[in-house]
């Protein structure tokens, strides 16, 4: 009984050793493995007994790897890793970016992320350097976490939003009076944490419903991290059925309004800029080719109108021009001639 419970022991020491310290690049021999257990575990193993708990090991773990004695990368390794580095390294990029995580909470997650692979692996991923980051100064992630337990009780929520937190200036919304919202869902979009769901009637901004009325009429979105003195409540909400996909790209305020098709004539510069702008959806968007030299591309996709897409169609700059619809030319006129008009030099 003491003897094999010593042998177990041993065997997990061993393969926590391979986890932490080996992969494929970095193999450890017999010897240094000898020292590992010795530095960290305080137990002494000679050559002979390491064998045949390595033997012990292989017989029950595949994913242990030895090479030949005349292989020049002589050792052994740990295969199998929970992620890929490369899969690591995309979530760490992720979280970093994630403005809702602190940088407290970002520097927990990443030590938890480089701990499923090897040192040396993770000391390669901590040379990635990601600068010129807005984090939240709040436990956001919490918020989160309570946002999720209320959508899937079915439980209502109130808070306050602040649109504005910039050093010593802090702006909020409807002067700090509660909203009220029955939660349907978190959604991530363009790099943006959203809480989406249906104004209750007791929210400043409800609109009561009439008998033409969508049921997406008081449908909202709001950023995770601008939810401030988030309260859960402990009754059940009545909670209308609604499809959140077939509502979330108005909801997200991206593009606001009817949708209308709009056609682009643009060089290739453009149609680059275009289709990284507008081509999420390539259902909604269809690309041919013209006689025209300069503009040889036309580029037509239907989307609803705003000014946020009249913003985005400035981009194109000499690169392209808006043909139709004529409704839309004319929108977008309006829209420049509007922007010339504030920002035109005074006498």
């Amino acid at each position: 009984g003491v003897t094999n419970m010593k042998n177990q022991s041993v065997d997990l020491a061993i393969i926590s050793i391979l986890k932490k310290h080996s992969d494929a690049n970095h193999r450890l021999t017999n010897e240094k493995i000898r020292d590992y257990l010795k530095e960290e575990y305080g137990l002494a193993c000679d050559r002979k007994t390491l064998s045949r708990h390595l033997l012990q090991i292989s017989n029950f773990n595949s994913d242990l790897i030895s090479t030949a004695s005349n292989d020049q990368k002589k050792g052994c390794y740990m295969e199998a890793k929970p992620f890929e580095v490369s899969e690591v390294e995309i979530l760490i990029n992720a979280i970093a970016k994630a403005n809702f995580i602190n940088e407290k909470q970002t520097k927990k997650l990443n030590d938890l992320l480089l701990s499923l692979v090897s040192e040396n692996q993770s000391q390669t991923l901590k040379q990635v350097i990601i600068k010129n980051l807005n984090k939240s100064k709040d436990n956001t992630i919490y918020n989160a976490e309570n946002l999720r337990k209320a959508i899937n009780e079915g439980y209502s929520i109130s808070f306050v939003y602040q649109q504005v937190d910039y050093k010593d200036i802090k702006i909020y919304a409807d002067n700090k009076n509660p909203r009220h919202l029955i939660p349907y869902g978190l959604v991530w979009n363009n790099d943006r944490y959203y809480c989406v769901g249906l104004l209750k009637n007791n929210d400043p901004s409800y609109r009561k419903p009439t008998a033409n009325s969508s049921p997406d009429l008081n449908l909202r979105s709001f950023r995770v991290e601008k939810i401030k003195d988030l309260k859960v409540s402990r009754q059940h909400a009545d909670k209308p059925q609604l499809d959140l996909n077939e509502n979330l790209e108005s909801t997200l305020g991206m593009f606001t309004g009817p949708k209308k098709l709009v056609t682009l004539q643009l060089n290739i510069d453009g149609l680059a800029l275009a289709l990284d702008e507008f081509g999420r959806n390539p259902n909604y968007v269809h690309v041919k080719t013209t006689s025209d030299k300069t503009y040889p591309y036309l580029f037509s996709f239907e989307i609803q109108t705003s000014p946020v897409l009249f913003s985005s169609l400035t981009k194109l700059e000499n690169k392209g021009f808006v043909i139709g619809s004529p409704e839309v030319k004319a929108e977008y006129l309006q829209y420049l001639l509007t922007c010339l008009k504030l920002n035109k030099p005074k006498p």
